[in-house]
């Protein structure tokens, strides 16, 4: 259980460090990745933020000093995908905001709103991501995959009317990113950091 003092700290590091998610495991990562034996922190960088090997280490031992030692520190890329959506499932969010968190995210009905709009939309995997991926983009962005037999009109006007959609439940300014058209090379690593809000049974 973190303290109020370590919450403060943990904020201020995030922010200093332009760490955008930040979970905290109960524990060493499961498959015994990760260099402590304690709780381990998860994070996800800016994409404008790429520390090197002594920095990040650095950040390892500047998180156990608010925590205490034994604590790991890892990134968030460096999961297997296999291992990333059970883990991160199993982890806490200590830090961090997405387009999907809402103004209640415990309202059931508002996620039921998200839910009706992924299902009349024949969208069955939903992404919420941790900043723009757009240069034009002022708010975070939402990434979208439609079930097997839909295919994405592409025009603007449809994705302008998803977005307004989409907009009404959670709040205007978010951008919505079909998946097909990301750059193969960084889907993986976009879908990985992102943080899994939704499946329908169909994509299982």
């Amino acid at each position: 259980m973190l303290t109020d003092a370590q919450r403060q700290q943990i904020l201020k590091f995030c922010q200093e460090h332009q760490i955008t998610k930040f979970w905290l495991l109960d524990g060493p990562l499961p498959d015994g990745r990760g260099n402590g034996a304690g709780p381990t922190a998860i994070v996800a960088f800016h994409t404008n933020c790429r520390p090197d090997y002594v920095e990040f280490a650095r950040m390892g031992f500047e998180f156990q000093a608010i925590i205490g030692p034994g604590a790991g520190f890892y990134p968030v890329l460096g999961l297997p995908p296999a291992l990333a959506e059970p883990t991160l499932s199993r982890a806490r969010l200590i830090y961090g905001h997405s387009p999907l968190d809402g103004a209640a995210p415990h309202d059931a009905g508002w996620q039921d709103a998200v839910k009706r709009f992924c299902r009349k939309h024949h969208i069955v995997r939903l992404w919420a991501l941790n900043e723009p991926l757009g240069d034009m983009d002022s708010a975070p962005s939402v990434a979208y995959e439609l079930a097997a037999d839909r295919h994405s009109k592409g025009g603007y006007c449809d994705l302008f009317d998803l977005e307004d959609e989409l907009g009404r439940i959670i709040g205007p300014g978010t951008t919505l990113h079909s998946v097909d058209y990301l750059n193969p090379a960084d889907r993986e690593k976009i879908c990985q950091q992102a943080e899994f809000r939704y499946a329908d049974r169909l994509a299982e």
